[in-house]
């Protein structure tokens, strides 16, 4: 949850809506919850470009599943 507080945190300093801010950090880690294991599958079949530091390091793929998420879900 630090992205969701530090979302709110800087959103303050700006004069942006903490509580929008908040929401935005959740859906930036909403893939958090796919098992790493099993992240860069999903990236492949959702024909996302992957690069190769994302190959290297898995992880740092979640912010285009939850792009890809949200395309789906909320637009």
């Amino acid at each position: 949850m630090n992205v969701v507080h530090e979302a709110s945190r800087i959103a303050s300093l700006f004069g942006i809506d903490p509580e929008l801010a908040e929401q935005v950090g959740l859906l930036h880690d909403i893939s958090n919850v796919i098992p790493k294991t099993k992240m860069m599958g999903m990236a492949e079949e959702l024909l996302i470009e992957i690069l190769e530091e994302e190959r290297l390091f898995p992880r740092i793929v979640h912010q285009k599943l939850q792009k890809t998420w949200q395309e789906k879900h909320l637009e």
